[in-house]
Protein backbone atom coordinates (compact mmCIF):
# COMPACT_ATOMS: atom_id res chain seq x y z
CA UNK A 1 0.00 0.00 0.00
CA UNK A 2 1.52 3.62 -0.61
CA UNK A 3 1.93 6.21 1.39
CA UNK A 4 0.68 9.59 0.87
CA UNK A 5 2.73 12.64 2.25
CA UNK A 6 2.85 12.90 6.03
CA UNK A 7 2.60 8.95 6.02
CA UNK A 8 -0.83 8.58 5.37
CA UNK A 9 -1.74 5.78 4.31
CA UNK A 10 -3.38 5.97 0.33
CA UNK A 11 -6.65 4.33 1.35
CA UNK A 12 -6.49 7.02 4.64
CA UNK A 13 -6.18 9.70 2.47
CA UNK A 14 -9.58 8.79 -0.11
CA UNK A 15 -11.08 8.01 3.46
CA UNK A 16 -10.72 11.93 4.43
CA UNK A 17 -11.20 13.80 1.09
CA UNK A 18 -14.67 11.67 0.61
CA UNK A 19 -15.44 12.69 4.22
CA UNK A 20 -14.11 16.23 3.41
CA UNK A 21 -16.49 16.08 0.01
CA UNK A 22 -19.09 15.40 2.45
CA UNK A 23 -18.27 18.42 4.60
CA UNK A 24 -16.68 16.57 7.51
CA UNK A 25 -14.57 19.91 8.84
CA UNK A 26 -12.06 17.68 10.47
CA UNK A 27 -11.52 15.25 7.39
CA UNK A 28 -10.65 18.57 5.63
CA UNK A 29 -8.33 20.13 8.41
CA UNK A 30 -6.59 16.42 8.40
CA UNK A 31 -6.38 16.72 4.94
CA UNK A 32 -5.08 20.10 4.57
CA UNK A 33 -2.51 18.80 7.08
CA UNK A 34 -0.60 16.37 5.24
CA UNK A 35 -0.68 18.64 2.08
CA UNK A 36 0.41 22.30 3.60
CA UNK A 37 3.49 22.34 2.04
CA UNK A 38 2.15 21.59 -1.77
CA UNK A 39 -0.10 24.67 -1.32
CA UNK A 40 2.13 27.02 0.43
CA UNK A 41 5.00 25.70 -2.54
CA UNK A 42 2.20 26.85 -4.95
CA UNK A 43 1.61 30.16 -3.56
CA UNK A 44 5.04 31.03 -3.26
CA UNK A 45 5.61 30.58 -6.89
CA UNK A 46 3.41 33.48 -7.71
CA UNK A 47 3.45 35.64 -4.42
CA UNK A 48 6.86 36.60 -2.90
CA UNK A 49 5.40 38.87 -0.57
CA UNK A 50 5.02 36.40 2.41
CA UNK A 51 2.23 38.82 3.67
CA UNK A 52 0.22 38.51 0.11
CA UNK A 53 1.04 34.89 0.09
CA UNK A 54 -0.69 34.02 3.45
CA UNK A 55 -4.08 35.95 1.86
CA UNK A 56 -3.62 33.50 -0.85
CA UNK A 57 -3.01 30.52 1.04
CA UNK A 58 -6.04 30.98 3.31
CA UNK A 59 -7.91 31.82 -0.28
CA UNK A 60 -6.55 28.92 -1.88
CA UNK A 61 -7.92 26.67 1.49
CA UNK A 62 -11.68 27.91 1.20
CA UNK A 63 -11.30 27.42 -2.63
CA UNK A 64 -10.29 23.93 -1.96
CA UNK A 65 -13.10 23.35 1.02
CA UNK A 66 -15.96 24.87 -1.90
CA UNK A 67 -14.48 22.74 -4.78
CA UNK A 68 -13.94 19.51 -3.16
CA UNK A 69 -17.61 18.22 -3.76
CA UNK A 70 -17.08 18.83 -7.37
CA UNK A 71 -13.57 17.22 -7.56
CA UNK A 72 -13.97 13.95 -9.79
CA UNK A 73 -10.49 12.92 -9.55
CA UNK A 74 -9.70 12.77 -13.50
CA UNK A 75 -6.33 14.63 -11.87
CA UNK A 76 -4.45 13.64 -9.19
CA UNK A 77 -5.54 15.51 -5.93
CA UNK A 78 -2.12 17.04 -5.53
CA UNK A 79 -1.98 18.13 -9.12
CA UNK A 80 -5.63 19.69 -8.34
CA UNK A 81 -4.89 21.42 -5.23
CA UNK A 82 -1.82 23.18 -6.68
CA UNK A 83 -3.66 24.58 -9.03
CA UNK A 84 -6.63 25.42 -7.49
CA UNK A 85 -4.01 27.07 -4.99
CA UNK A 86 -2.24 28.80 -7.87
CA UNK A 87 -5.00 30.19 -9.35
CA UNK A 88 -5.61 32.54 -5.34
CA UNK A 89 -2.16 33.06 -5.59
CA UNK A 90 -2.82 34.86 -9.17
CA UNK A 91 -5.74 36.75 -7.88
CA UNK A 92 -4.32 37.63 -4.80
CA UNK A 93 -1.68 39.74 -6.86
CA UNK A 94 -3.96 41.19 -9.29
CA UNK A 95 -5.84 42.31 -5.98
CA UNK A 96 -2.27 43.78 -4.57
CA UNK A 97 -1.50 45.45 -7.50
CA UNK A 98 -4.49 47.63 -7.43
CA UNK A 99 -3.87 48.99 -4.21
CA UNK A 100 -0.61 50.67 -3.98
CA UNK A 101 0.64 51.57 -1.14
CA UNK A 102 2.37 55.05 -0.21
CA UNK A 103 5.26 55.25 2.09
CA UNK A 104 6.75 58.52 3.22
CA UNK A 105 10.37 58.83 1.92
CA UNK A 106 12.10 60.52 5.28
CA UNK A 107 15.34 60.22 3.24
CA UNK A 108 17.24 58.29 6.00
CA UNK A 109 17.70 55.26 5.83
CA UNK A 110 19.15 54.22 9.58
CA UNK A 111 20.77 50.85 8.05
CA UNK A 112 22.60 52.71 5.21
CA UNK A 113 23.66 55.48 7.46
CA UNK A 114 25.48 52.47 9.72
CA UNK A 115 26.41 50.08 7.52
CA UNK A 116 27.22 46.37 8.85
CA UNK A 117 30.75 45.00 9.05
CA UNK A 118 29.66 41.81 10.71
CA UNK A 119 28.94 40.54 6.54
CA UNK A 120 25.39 40.26 6.51
CA UNK A 121 24.90 43.38 4.12
CA UNK A 122 26.81 40.81 1.48
CA UNK A 123 24.86 37.83 2.59
CA UNK A 124 21.30 40.22 2.63
CA UNK A 125 22.43 41.39 -1.53
CA UNK A 126 23.03 38.08 -2.25
CA UNK A 127 19.46 36.29 -1.21
CA UNK A 128 18.09 40.20 -2.67
CA UNK A 129 19.69 39.23 -6.09
CA UNK A 130 18.39 35.25 -5.34
CA UNK A 131 14.69 36.05 -4.79
CA UNK A 132 14.59 38.53 -7.77
CA UNK A 133 16.40 36.18 -10.54
CA UNK A 134 13.63 32.98 -8.59
CA UNK A 135 10.99 35.52 -9.18
CA UNK A 136 12.09 36.38 -12.88
CA UNK A 137 11.79 32.78 -14.02
CA UNK A 138 9.26 31.95 -16.23
CA UNK A 139 6.16 30.16 -14.40
CA UNK A 140 6.80 26.86 -15.46
CA UNK A 141 10.34 26.54 -14.01
CA UNK A 142 9.99 28.48 -10.77
CA UNK A 143 7.00 26.25 -10.20
CA UNK A 144 9.34 23.56 -10.71
CA UNK A 145 12.59 24.80 -8.60
CA UNK A 146 10.74 25.65 -6.11
CA UNK A 147 8.34 22.08 -6.01
CA UNK A 148 11.78 19.82 -6.48
CA UNK A 149 13.86 22.64 -4.30
CA UNK A 150 11.43 23.41 -1.16
CA UNK A 151 9.24 20.37 -1.18
CA UNK A 152 11.53 17.77 -2.07
CA UNK A 153 8.84 16.50 -4.88
CA UNK A 154 10.18 14.20 -7.19
CA UNK A 155 10.63 15.33 -10.89
CA UNK A 156 8.38 12.22 -12.37
CA UNK A 157 5.60 13.41 -9.80
CA UNK A 158 5.82 17.05 -11.11
CA UNK A 159 5.81 16.45 -14.65
CA UNK A 160 2.84 14.79 -14.01
CA UNK A 161 1.66 17.53 -12.16
CA UNK A 162 2.38 19.73 -15.13
CA UNK A 163 1.33 17.19 -17.51
CA UNK A 164 4.95 17.82 -19.59
CA UNK A 165 7.26 14.64 -19.93
CA UNK A 166 10.14 14.57 -17.18
CA UNK A 167 13.06 15.79 -19.63
CA UNK A 168 10.79 19.26 -19.90
CA UNK A 169 10.90 19.27 -15.68
CA UNK A 170 15.11 19.01 -16.21
CA UNK A 171 15.14 21.33 -18.61
CA UNK A 172 13.39 23.47 -16.79
CA UNK A 173 14.78 22.68 -13.36
CA UNK A 174 18.63 23.46 -15.67
CA UNK A 175 17.45 26.23 -17.16
CA UNK A 176 16.51 28.15 -13.75
CA UNK A 177 19.18 26.83 -11.62
CA UNK A 178 21.59 28.64 -14.93
CA UNK A 179 19.55 31.85 -14.99
CA UNK A 180 19.89 31.91 -11.19
CA UNK A 181 23.60 31.41 -10.96
CA UNK A 182 24.14 33.80 -13.94
CA UNK A 183 22.42 36.58 -11.87
CA UNK A 184 24.68 36.01 -8.96
CA UNK A 185 28.01 35.73 -10.95
CA UNK A 186 26.44 38.88 -12.71
CA UNK A 187 26.35 40.70 -9.42
CA UNK A 188 29.40 39.47 -8.15
CA UNK A 189 27.72 37.09 -5.90
CA UNK A 190 29.38 34.06 -7.10
CA UNK A 191 33.45 33.09 -7.38
CA UNK A 192 34.34 33.38 -10.76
Amino acid sequence: MRRAPGGIQKDDQAELLRRASAGDEGAFAALMAMHHRLIDAACATAVSDRTDREDAIQQALVDIWRGLPSFNGEAKLTTWMFRVAQNAARRQIRRTLRVVPTVPDDGDDVMERRGRADGWDDALDTRSVAIAAIEALPQDQRDALLLHTQLGMPLQEIADMKIVALGTVKAWLHRARADIASALSAAGALPT
